[in-house]
């Protein structure tokens, strides 16, 4: 059954092409090599480490230069371990990007299509059943469903 509300009528093809083209595709942003760096340099603000090299300079400038590098190379470690739990969270995105449904059901010109996630303009109307992954941020405009459901 293809059931749309009056006055959906959705994208034209045209415009949603002409959207595709000024805002790109609809699939997840690769970081670049430079965003890795910065990463890596973003983990130095982990409290932990912040603490750590902080206490180290204290140590340094009271002239006990032991224990300030034992405390910097305490730091090692905890940057680690930052980065890692970084690049399992960028893996574990990845594989959610992967299993993400590879067509989406929108409303284009007042017609149903089934089109390639990555044609997901925005402005889209996209039709979403009950199991359905959404393909990209949206607002819902309109739910056909009883008086006493209070979640979608």
């Amino acid at each position: 059954m293809q059931f749309t509300p009056e006055g959906f009528r959705g994208l034209s093809e045209a415009e949603a092409a002409a959207r595709l083209k000024r805002f790109g595709p609809n699939r997840f942003v690769r970081l670049s090599k430079t965003a890795r760096v910065k990463e890596v340099i973003g983990a130095l603000a982990d409290p932990m480490v912040l603490m750590l090299l902080g206490a180290a300079a204290f140590y340094a400038a009271l002239g006990n230069r032991h224990d300030a590098i034992v405390l910097t190379v305490a730091a090692v470690p905890v940057l680690i371990v930052d980065v890692l739990f970084e690049l399992r969270a960028r893996k574990a995105l990845r594989r959610l990007a992967s299993a993400v449904a590879p067509r989406a059901r929108v409303v284009r010109e007042g017609r149903h299509r089934e089109i390639p996630t990555a044609e997901v303009a925005p402005g889209d109307i996209l039709l979403v059943g009950e199991g359905d992954v959404v393909h990209a941020d949206g607002t819902v405009r309109w739910c056909a469903t009883s008086p006493w459901t209070n979640r979608i």
